[in-house]
């Protein structure tokens, strides 16, 4: 807005030079060509972008090639499409959702629903928690000394050291 630039009508030319790289006016030619009360077709258009150049340009038909096999052959190498690479981020693992389709997600409240036990099938326990499962006594035991019980009855029964 607060540039100024200088429009020559006659010559077709506008201090910002988009009108000679372009072949048409800018928003500067055309504001001036619009003060001037002059209408933009005619001499202030390039007769490229004209309707009867596009029309001239068109008129034979371009006919469509048999397939592949009709085709004749070359002995150039083949263009391959590019490599695929990773974009970085996370991955999408759902699809996008349509605006018009349902948002938001549906859940069931467990709230009024008691646990049923796997095993015996009764209703307030887990399988974790179940009485009629007979379970070893617990030992206070860590795993790296259960790991070294299991080397040491390896290594007695004739197994191979490390």
């Amino acid at each position: 807005m607060d540039d100024l630039y200088i429009v020559d009508v006659i010559k077709k030319e506008c201090g910002c030079r988009l009108w000679k790289l372009n072949g048409y006016g800018y928003v500067h030619s055309i504001d001036t060509l619009a003060y001037l009360n002059v209408t933009l077709d005619g001499p202030y258009v390039d007769p490229l972008y004209l309707g009867a150049f596009f029309h001239n340009s068109y008129k034979q038909s371009i006919n469509g090639m048999n397939g592949i096999t009709m085709w004749p052959f070359t002995y150039y190498i083949p263009p391959f499409p590019p490599l695929k690479r990773r974009m970085p981020g996370r991955p999408t693992m759902k699809r996008i959702r349509d605006s018009s389709e349902m948002s938001g997600k549906h859940m069931v409240s467990k709230a009024w629903k008691k646990a049923s036990c796997g095993i015996c099938k009764q209703k307030g326990h887990n399988k974790t928690t179940c009485t009629q499962v007979p379970r070893p006594p617990k030992t206070n035991v860590t795993k790296k000394q259960k790991v070294m019980q299991t080397q040491e009855s390896v290594n007695m029964q004739g197994g191979v050291e490390r």
